[in-house]
């Protein structure tokens, strides 16, 4: 059922990797300024911050204008 769907969850299970920058895939990282970067901290911070604000939604939160959503597409 749509409201038992969670966005966070479909985000986890779709996408394969979440390195969103070389330095978060320690095994991968070759950045000369890793060691000193605040800038994985700071991407880390925003990707949990994105992924909970999906976790507050559904895919019913997304159609519950299933009418608007089908007029337009018609």
């Amino acid at each position: 059922a749509p409201a038992e769907i969670n966005l966070g969850e479909v985000v986890r299970h779709t996408e394969d990797d979440m390195t969103i920058v070389e330095c978060f895939d320690p095994a991968n990282d070759r950045c000369a300024i890793s060691r000193a970067c605040r800038l994985r901290g700071v991407l880390g911070e925003a990707l949990a911050a994105w992924l909970a604000v999906l976790d507050r939604y559904t895919l019913a939160d997304l159609v519950e204008n299933e009418r608007a959503l089908v007029r337009l597409l018609l």
